[in-house]
């Protein structure tokens, strides 16, 4: 199911647990919620690039309800929201509210590349429609890396981040480890594409339980 004025109007499986949706009805730098299976995600089509982040911010634990959207340059929060978006925007102040992040990255150089969240609470980060990291947690912040993963040169790569904050401080960051590092940096906002379609990968189901 899709919310507002759009209605999803044909489904076709592609194999491999994947299932081609098409829509009516939408609008380019509208917001959706799209629901597969009792999991709802934000959808979001943009009408131009913009160098970094789709950030849905939403007023509970869950994703639940209709989000705030806003461009993020990065994802690096540490200790409170430097602008104020959680308590300004949602009524929540730093506790009880949750995030989805999308991006595309274009991958600077050929190598190995790790990626490294840092989070309180809970977290989890998708390469591609893989999940790497999964933290989904109340905890203190800690670090939560991925494996290496062989990236090219200018290639794509897509990225969807998870976060909660339910007590505490509300810390989120998101980094990599490059080629040419020497260790984990924050991603440039000039190597994030926000222009993809958010999300694709909640969309993905094997069709015997709710997608990851």
């Amino acid at each position: 199911a899709i919310d507002q004025s759009a209605s999803i109007t044909d489904a076709q499986s592609l194999g491999n647990g994947l299932v081609q949706l098409t829509l009516s009805g939408i609008s380019q730098d509208t917001t959706y919620n799209i629901t597969l299976l009792g999991e709802t995600s934000p959808l979001l089509f943009p009408s131009s690039s913009t160098d970094g982040l789709n950030g849905f911010y939403y007023a509970d634990l869950d994703f639940v309800g209709t989000p705030i959207h806003r461009i993020d340059a990065t994802i690096d929060y540490v200790d409170v929201w430097d602008d104020g978006i959680t308590e300004l925007s949602l009524g929540t102040g730093d506790d009880n509210f949750s995030v989805q992040w999308h991006a595309d990255v274009i991958v600077p150089e050929t190598g190995n590349y790790t990626f490294r969240t840092w989070a309180n609470d809970g977290d989890r980060l998708w390469v591609n429609g893989e999940r790497v990291i999964n933290d989904w947690q109340n905890s203190g912040a800690s670090n939560q890396d991925s494996a290496a993963i062989s990236l090219t040169a200018g290639q794509r790569v897509r990225l969807r981040m998870e976060y909660y904050q339910d007590g505490g401080t509300a810390d989120a960051r998101l980094l990599w480890s490059t080629p040419s590092s020497g260790g984990f940096v924050e991603i440039p906002q000039s190597a994030l594409d926000s222009c993809a379609p958010a999300p694709v990968t909640a969309l993905t189901w094997d069709g015997s339980e709710n997608p990851d």
